[in-house]
This record gives structure tokens, sequence and C-alpha cells, in this order.
């Protein structure tokens, strides 16, 4: 079954997970093997089922010790390819966001309540909705396990939230790093085409008319 367009998830009343929007973001700009995709997938998930019905701490554990063989590294180092998820996978590194985003997939496949949360400047943990202390997974960092009780810095990012932060990535390293306006313009329409207020859609309008005219 072929993958669903960005704009038609990203338009659906029901946000996809974060993997599969991630997916249809990718296909936006490089063709995608989706079922290559799904069984490197598959194939990671796993070994992680047998932690099935463990504590929440465990689990974690089991889903950092899954996304070990993986490197942290920036659009502006690797290139595009970082904020690309399937490349990310094969690879083995890619941006922190997208690893994040992995795992919790990694999770959900395995039967796993994780999520991803976020601080709203583009920082994202791997959160298990079952945990009864307040903390989150930082599934790179050496002490991987961070406190998130800071009232109002962290919230659950849907798919779409996080969508909207990868796509700015994008648009950002194409006009900085690359000089690519064709591919900053697309990244913008295709964060107009997520759920948005009205003036983030505004700020974004203005952003699209400054790549449009070179100036971005």
């Amino acid at each position: 079954m072929p993958i669903a367009p960005f704009a038609q998830q990203a338009r659906a009343g029901v946000c996809p997970p974060h993997a599969e929007l991630l997916l249809a973001l990718a296909a936006e700009f490089v063709s995608v093997d989706e079922a290559a995709f799904s069984d490197g997938l598959d194939a990671l998930a796993a070994p992680l089922m047998a932690v099935h019905g463990h504590t929440p701490i465990a689990q974690m554990l089991v889903l950092r010790a899954a996304l070990r063989p993986f490197r942290a590294v920036t659009a502006g180092a690797a290139g595009r390819s970082a904020l690309l998820v399937p490349a990310v996978l094969e690879r083995r590194e890619g941006d922190p966001t997208l690893l994040v985003c992995l795992g919790a997939e990694l999770g959900r496949r395995a039967g796993m309540p994780v999520g991803v949360i976020g601080d709203g400047h583009g920082r994202h943990l791997l959160a298990h909705r079952a945990m009864d202390e307040p903390v989150a997974l930082d599934p790179l960092a050496d002490r991987p396990f961070k406190r998130v009780d800071e009232p109002g810095r962290y919230s659950w990012r849907c798919a779409h939230q996080v969508a909207f932060v990868v796509l700015g990535q994008i648009a950002g390293h194409a006009l900085l790093d690359t000089d690519e306006s064709h591919i900053a313009e697309h990244a913008t329409r295709l964060r107009m085409a997520l759920p948005i207020d009205h003036g983030t859609r505004a700020l974004l309008d203005q952003e699209l008319a400054a790549v449009a005219a070179g100036v971005g």
C-alpha cells in the first residue's frame, strides 16, 4: 500500500504516528522504500517484545539500548539526510529529534506506551505514559534520564508538531548551507499544510514571499 502524501496526512483529523508522517515528509524530497523502512523498524523492534509488560524504566532502558548504534549529527554536518527518516534508519545517524521519533516508533511496534515530548525550542525526548516519576529519556546522553517536572517546559508533541519543527530545519538548511531556495520554498509550503494558527500562517506567508523573491 503506497504511503499517503504528506499533505493528506497533515490535514487528517487524527495525527498519524511520528515515523509514518516523517516518512511521508521524506518522500517529498527523495524516493523512499516504504517496505524496506518498515522491515528495518520491525527488525529493531522485535527484541523489544521481550519486555512487554515490564516496568516503564525497564522498557525505556531497552529502548535506549536499541538506539545505541545510532549517532546524533546535525544537517549542517551531515547534510539534509540527517533530517530524512529513511536515511537516518539506514545510516544509523541523524538529527536528535529524528532519533527520538525512531525510538517512539520502535516502542509503539513493541507495544510500549511511549511518545515524544518537547520544550517548544526544538529539543525532544522520549517519555513513557505510565512512568510514575516526571522523567524522560534522552537516548543518546551519557545520563539518559532527565527530569521534566519544570512547570510548563515540556509537553507531549504529536507528529504534526514535530514535522513542523523538522520542516523548519530543512528550510533553514536549504537556505543557509546549500543555497537551495526551491527546497526551502517546498518545505515552507509543507509547513503551511499542517494545523497551525493564524499568526503562524501569517509569518510563514512572509517567509514564503521572501524565499520566492530570493531574499530568504
